[in-house]
């Protein structure tokens, strides 16, 4: 039997992983300067959309969830006709009705899979369960690697939904955004009220850079420190901190929306890929997926790794 993970394209994997892994990514809707595409882009795409400035806050931009009809007609064109049971991994239900719309997907594939298989030439069944990741991004992204690395070493369809409902609590994910103004305005189109005009305003003139968190559904600041570079670094040694613990799973993804090879400036990058090197854990660069520039910012930097340390603040 062939199984396959699918997550949205929120999800920020390397393309050369995702292609060499049991993953696919079903493209979330990205309006951008009045243009609106289906989010198939590639890291190399990605990054040009980044560097030419598109997603500046001078720029109209922002993102939707599918549509029970688009995750429906994904699923039963692109997945049902070459796999016998799916795994769907949605972004956190907290910041997007995608769980929800998949759940509707699924509902509307198991009415119609049997007919529209005989009628297509398709045999055997198709099997489909959906999962709320409880996280975004880069923690997408360690949930679908973990999930991959499942499939790959043959574990049972039924032991495979248990496994990764059981991980999922593990993974944390953070960010540090360049403009805390930026992510205030974006949040608000969004509908999310949850960043202050006034907190933004003097995250600005301090130079405060917020770390934000989401775990278990649960997006918030967990820590403010004086100045971005140095906010970047505390994620770093956190990161360290943790693979030197021992991890749940052997990754670390790390995004940025913009150029990867601009981590090497920080001082504890190159420190935690010595470690992660020593402890054989694999750290993942990519660029950030669409949905993650546009709700973050442009130069936000996102890591997630899956850890049992309880510890809130960095």
């Amino acid at each position: 039997m062939s199984t396959i993970i699918v997550s949205d394209s929120a999800c920020d994997l390397p393309d050369a992983f995702v292609a060499q892994n049991p993953i696919v990514k079903l493209p979330l809707n990205i309006y951008l300067e009045g243009k609106k595409f289906e989010d198939r882009t590639t890291e190399l795409e990605r990054l040009a959309i980044y560097q030419k400035g598109s997603l500046n806050k001078n720029h109209e931009a922002t993102t939707k969830p599918n549509t029970p009809e688009q995750a429906y007609r994904f699923f039963l064109n692109e997945i049902a006709s070459q796999y016998d049971f799916a795994i769907g991994q949605t972004v956190s239900e907290a910041v997007s009705p995608n769980f929800e719309n998949w759940i509707m997907a699924a509902g509307m594939i198991k009415r119609d899979y049997n007919q529209l298989g005989s009628a297509g030439g398709r045999m055997g069944s198709f099997g489909i369960r959906i999962i709320n990741s409880g996280t975004v991004f880069a923690g997408q992204g360690i949930l679908a690697a973990y999930s991959a690395k499942l499939v790959i070493d043959g574990v049972g369809n039924i032991q495979l939904r248990r496994d990764i409902e059981q991980f999922k609590q593990y993974i944390r994910t953070f960010a540090v955004p360049r403009d805390a103004v930026y992510l205030r305005d974006r949040a608000l189109q969004q509908g999310d009220n949850s960043i202050g005009l006034l907190s933004s305003m003097v995250g600005r003139a301090l130079d405060i850079s917020p770390i934000l968190r989401c775990y278990q559904d649960i997006t918030e600041p967990v820590v403010k420190v004086r100045g971005r570079v140095a906010a970047v670094n505390r994620l770093f040694a956190y990161a360290v901190e943790r693979i030197n613990e021992g991890l749940k799973s052997p990754f670390v993804v790390i995004s940025v929306a913009g150029d990867p090879t601009e981590l090497n400036q920080y001082e504890q990058f190159n420190a935690l890929k010595i470690v992660a090197k020593l402890k054989d854990v694999r750290v993942m660069t990519t660029v950030m997926n669409l949905s993650g520039g546009i709700n973050l910012g442009p130069g936000a930097v996102s890591l997630a790794l899956a850890t049992n340390n309880e510890t809130r603040d960095l």
